[in-house]
């Protein structure tokens, strides 16, 4: 969609926006959003940039940057996300090169209006945790795609340990209130998010199957990954044709695997332009990435425990 339609069907949401102006004139938006049952959380939404903002894009880059860190250690906020149509490429290259925020998922459907009868479009996931705020944690991947999850989580602001196989049948504490099932829905678009535990729906003797029930175009399965139980609930919603793509680094307090029902017929790789997307994009179509990849990127995996600590982020609180 164009970015005027973007805008236009979701103003109904409440964020605060920071304008850029030049001269009087917009040159560019981006709107600031948290959620109160996630306060640790806040998301970047409806990002713009016109062409009149080329020329200065260093400087908006580092204002923001700038805003941002200051805003991140009065509120507490610990991760930054933002989820935008792939078409946005100049907005790509701003959020990874100056909030350090790179893509982590591809989300086909992601991106709906009100209208049905337009096309849906993918929406990738970018990610990002403030320096003051990094705890590590200790994550369970399937064996088939931990591969691709330590190439997207290798040089991140993240840190986390892989687990090894012994750890899988470790306890995993649970907050009293944490459900099954956990949906946020959007009629309007069509869409729904359902952030899933999977030791307690495993548990349920109909718990996959209400898992897979929903009327929503676009629906998303995100596992938690810090529960030992998540690589057996990964293997059998593929068994129910569901795909991987891509991880939700700290997104609602929990690291996730991204699952969504994307039929064989579409690409994602057809859409992808920057090099980190296209990898993703590559392994969502095929799970499979380039030869020439594995040999560089991607050493081969050994069972053992395998930490990943982040490189210096470009812009850091210290």
């Amino acid at each position: 969609p164009s970015d005027e339609e973007y805008f236009t069907n979701r103003v109904l949401s409440k964020f605060t926006s920071v304008i850029i102006q030049q001269d009087g004139k917009l040159i560019g938006h981006v709107a600031i959003k948290f959620d109160k049952r996630c306060s640790s959380e806040v998301q970047l939404i409806f990002p713009l940039l016109l062409p009149e903002a080329a020329h200065c894009i260093s400087e908006i880059g580092q204002e923001l940057t700038r805003l941002l860190l200051t805003l991140a250690q009065r509120q507490s906020w610990s991760n930054l996300s933002c989820l935008i149509p792939l078409s946005q490429v100049h907005v790509q290259e701003f959020l990874v090169n100056y909030c350090g925020a790179p893509v982590y998922g591809l989300c086909p459907g992601f991106i709906g209006t009100k209208n049905p009868s337009l096309p849906r479009h993918t929406g990738a996931l970018f990610c990002h945790q403030f320096a003051h705020q990094q705890m590590q944690r200790k994550i369970f991947v399937s064996e088939q795609h931990l591969g691709i999850v330590r190439y997207l989580l290798e040089g991140s602001s993240f840190i986390t340990v892989v687990a090894q196989d012994d750890d899988r049948n470790e306890a995993h504490p649970l907050h009293a209130e944490r459900k099954s099932i956990e949906r946020l829905s959007f009629p309007k678009t069509g869409i729904t998010h359902s952030f899933v535990s999977p030791a307690l729906l495993l548990n349920q003797p109909q718990g996959l199957r209400d898992l897979l029930t929903t009327e929503s175009e676009a629906h998303f399965v995100l596992l938690d990954m810090e529960d030992p139980r998540c690589p057996e609930l990964a293997t059998q919603l593929e068994t129910e044709g569901l795909r991987f793509c891509g991880i939700a680094p700290y997104v609602r307090n929990r690291y996730s695997m991204i699952y969504s029902r994307i039929p064989e017929s579409v690409s994602l790789l057809d859409s992808c332009h920057a090099p980190r997307a296209q990898v993703l994009a590559h392994y969502i179509d095929s799970y499979n990435l380039p030869a020439s990849l594995k040999a560089v990127s991607l050493s081969p995996i050994s069972k053992k425990s395998i930490t990943i600590m982040p490189q210096s982020a470009r812009y850091d609180l210290n």
